[in-house]
């Protein structure tokens, strides 16, 4: 039985992750950049049109009900805050409060990974301007390319062929399910506890499946940037969803 935590692959994979000891470093390094930067992103719209109805009375009513819903849930007023991000394409991702546990799964033939090269970074992810590194994990007996694990800027995204565990992530908590190009998205979000300096981040995620293929897509930011890392977080899955199934093929061992 070979885990999939052993030193062949943990070795790749601290190439493209930090680890927890750089954790600090990296929130208070976001933070600072995220102050000095301001892109003027326009902030998610989440007021929805509400339908007239014959009643003038029921129509004022209906009105404030949506509206005391919509503001009061994004404001937290009803327990956890709850954040919708509109697209391009009319669809929407909502997300809800909830976490992530850390577990380790483990497979029973030996397996061996490596970088990625950028032909191959173009056949699986969208094209960005961010700058773009996965490692791929493979199937040592067979050559058969298994997972996928990458950055695009920030964002970390994760493809598993189907039958193979996408992470070492267990969600739990709060989660819905969203319909982003007839495509199921299930997302979530949490807040990570203060730092020494009682900052905070937020952190959005989304699972999927494409194909054969699962995906998950996880982007951070501050937690007063909360709304503009959902957009972007959103607007990621959208572009993955759109490009379609990753090409496992184009990548060999």
């Amino acid at each position: 039985m070979i885990s999939m935590k052993n030193d062949r692959i943990i070795a790749s994979w601290d190439k493209i992750e930090p680890s927890d000891s750089a954790n600090e470093r990296m929130l208070t390094a976001i933070l600072e950049r995220n102050r000095s930067v301001r892109n003027g992103k326009d902030k998610v719209n989440y007021m929805s049109k509400t339908k007239k109805t014959l009643i003038p009375v029921v129509a004022c009513l209906a009105i404030l009900i949506a509206v005391t819903g919509i503001i009061g849930g994004n404001l937290g007023w009803f327990g956890s805050k709850g954040y919708t991000a509109r697209l391009a394409n009319g669809d929407s991702i909502a997300y809800c409060n909830g976490s992530t546990g850390e577990t380790s799964f483990e497979v029973e033939y030996p397996i061996s990974s490596r970088e990625l090269t950028d032909t191959e970074l173009n056949a699986v992810f969208p094209a960005s301007t961010e700058s773009r590194s996965a490692v791929g994990t493979f199937r040592d007996e067979t050559g058969d390319l298994l997972r996928i694990e990458g950055k695009i800027g920030d964002a970390s995204v994760i493809y598993a062929q189907d039958g193979f565990p996408v992470n070492d992530v267990v969600i739990e908590g709060n989660e819905t399910t969203s319909s982003v190009a007839g495509v199921p998205v299930t997302a979530g979000y949490y807040i990570t506890n203060p730092n020494s300096r009682g900052e905070q981040l937020a952190v959005f995620f989304g699972s999927f499946k494409i194909g054969n293929t699962n995906a998950y897509v996880e982007c951070f930011g501050d937690k007063d940037k909360a709304d503009e890392v959902s957009q972007t977080t959103a607007e990621l899955i959208f572009q993955i969803i759109e490009k379609g199934e990753p090409d496992f093929s184009a990548v060999t061992r």
